[in-house]
């Protein structure tokens, strides 16, 4: 099986607005852009399967996820 290659931001929004254009304008892969919001509440599905390779584009405040994620890392191992 292939590994399926997904591009995640926090703010499509945001990520739009900039002038200059991001790491994925442009290509084939930009229509496929997902909310990292979308992932969480299962409005999208994640990840297939473990070699499913993720492109995160932080365009908020990226510590603000960090933070989050240590907190679900943490509560996922207890």
């Amino acid at each position: 099986m292939e590994p399926e290659l997904r591009s995640l931001t926090d703010s499509l929004e945001q990520l739009c607005a900039y002038s200059t254009p991001h790491f994925l304008a442009n290509t084939p892969y930009e229509q496929n852009i997902v909310q990292l919001s979308d992932i969480v509440t299962g409005k999208t599905p994640g990840r297939n399967s473990i070699n499913d390779v993720t492109l995160f584009c932080s365009v908020g405040l990226s510590g603000t996820e960090v933070v989050v994620a240590h907190e679900i890392i943490k509560m996922a191992e207890k």
